[in-house]
Formats: structure tokens, sequence, C-alpha cells
């Protein structure tokens, strides 16, 4: 397993990211460090934990819908290992 780490521009679903309150995911620009096989595994690491800790907070059929969008609208800017 090799670290990487991941800038992630979420400026689109800023506002709507906003209200679910998680500290995490509290900027429009990331910068997040995850443990992965490869760069590819990286990137669905962090929409997974993304989409997770939103579905945590509020679970309804609105959020889920948000939960489709964030895969679109999400941008991955830089992918260093260290």
């Amino acid at each position: 397993m090799k670290r990487y780490k991941v800038y992630v521009d979420v400026t689109d679903i800023y506002r709507d990211l906003i209200k679910f309150k998680i500290r995490e995911y509290s900027d429009p620009f990331l910068i997040l460090f995850i443990t992965a096989n490869d760069p590819d595994d990286c990137l669905i690491q962090v929409m997974h934990n993304i989409i997770n800790s939103i579905l945590l907070k509020d679970s309804s059929m609105q959020t889920r819908i948000f939960c489709r969008l964030i895969k679109k609208y999400i941008r991955f800017d830089k992918i260093i290992r260290l």
C-alpha cells in the first residue's frame, strides 16, 4: 500500500456540502492523504469517503441524488505519491 496526497476541487458543490457540516470537507479545495494500491484506487477511495460521510449524516432521497451529482462535479487536481 502506498500513500498519496490528493488535491480535490469541490467548488461546484461546496455550498451544498456545507449543509452537512462535515469538518473534513468544509473547504472548497481539499488536501487529503489516502493509502491505496494505485492512483485509480486512491480516487475511488476519496469518492467513497465523501459519499459515505454524507450519507451517515442524512440518508434521505434528496441526499442520495446529491451524492450522484458529486460524482459528476468533483475534480481531482493533483495526485502525488509520498
